[in-house]
């Protein structure tokens, strides 16, 4: 995801709803406190919708304090606002957006992978291809 692409995801969210954009953990607070801006820098975030969880709290948890994954709320992972090198090459690194809510209903849970690609000659392909797309988007 782009520093772009975040900024446009957390600004949608909030004028839809009041999401709160928060640390997941810390070393320091039990509190809450809202992240401005957090396309400016990669985090693991919280996304706390008040309209659905009006108090939200974090629990001790050893030497940090936690948001308790029972609760609706939304892991929000963006890892970095920086392109990364692949084989050379700008790459984007994959992020998570995730919920487990507790429900009797598993069905609403999902994990999606988080994996580098291997160099490889099918994935080395993709991405020659890829890049073309890209070059051809730009001279247009």
């Amino acid at each position: 995801m782009l520093s772009e692409d975040c900024r446009q995801f957390v600004l949608f969210l909030q004028e839809r709803d009041p999401v709160i954009v928060t640390e997941w953990h810390s070393s320091e607070l039990a509190e809450i406190q809202e992240v401005i801006r957090p396309w400016e820098k990669g985090g693991h975030y919280c996304l706390w919708n008040q309209a659905i969880l009006p108090v939200l709290r974090r629990k001790a948890t050893g030497k940090y304090f936690n948001i308790d994954f029972s609760e609706p709320v939304i892991e929000f992972t963006y890892e970095s606002p920086v392109l990364e090198s692949w084989n050379g090459q700008p790459a984007l690194t994959q992020g998570r957006i995730w919920a487990s809510f507790e429900t009797e209903n598993k069905a609403f849970d999902l994990l999606l992978p988080n994996f580098r690609p291997p160099l490889t000659d099918a994935w080395l392909a993709w991405a020659s291809v890829q890049n073309q797309h890209r070059a051809d988007l730009t001279l247009t």
